[in-house]
């Protein structure tokens, strides 16, 4: 979530047309999910890519990987009665490992926050081995319900915060169905 902060100026559009074309060529699919500082011209840029096959707009149904791994996206939900039963999350997780990308502020490691991880994993059976979450924008990593939980900070000093925290990548490696991550 937050390709874009905002805004994406002619500036911004043209580095991710760069960086796209790079994947598109290296055959790289660059999956995302919509965070609460998007934009028109960042979505428009983001469709035109989705639409060459580049980039993935995730959902509940996810994208599979190797070895039975299937990455699944919630975007950005701002409304004060969310609930985790407003996700459309499956009631059975069926594959070797199941990754969640979303963007909100998460409990328990959040006092103040949108949604309760321990709710997420309850009413799934199976549950999530990572959580991935962008809208803190500082990096945060913690083990949690027998998997992993991480905030991925940003990737670029994007952040209309005063003091933002430097940028972040998280790499993770999928091996015949076996995730790690460093």
């Amino acid at each position: 979530g937050d390709v874009f902060d905002d805004s994406a100026t002619k500036e911004d559009r043209d580095t991710a047309d760069r960086a796209f074309q790079m994947m598109e060529e290296e055959g790289i699919w660059f999956l995302y999910i919509l965070g609460n500082h998007e934009c028109e011209r960042g979505n428009r840029l983001l469709q035109r890519w989705e639409d060459a096959g580049v980039a993935v707009h995730l959902d509940q149904e996810g994208v599979p990987l190797d070895g039975g791994v299937r990455v699944r996206g919630y975007d950005y939900d701002g409304r004060v009665d969310f609930s985790v039963a407003d996700m459309g999350l499956p009631d059975v997780l069926i594959n070797s490992t199941d990754i969640l990308l979303l963007h909100q502020t998460l409990g328990p490691f959040h006092d103040e926050h949108d949604v309760d991880l321990d709710k997420i994993n309850a009413g799934t059976a199976g549950g999530f081995e990572y959580v991935f979450s962008g809208h803190i924008h500082d990096p945060e990593q913690k083990d949690w319900d027998g998997g992993e939980f991480v905030y991925t900070g940003s990737t670029e000093d994007l952040s209309t915060k005063p003091a933002p925290s430097d940028p972040s990548v998280w790499f993770l490696s999928i091996d015949e169905g076996e995730v790690r991550s460093p």
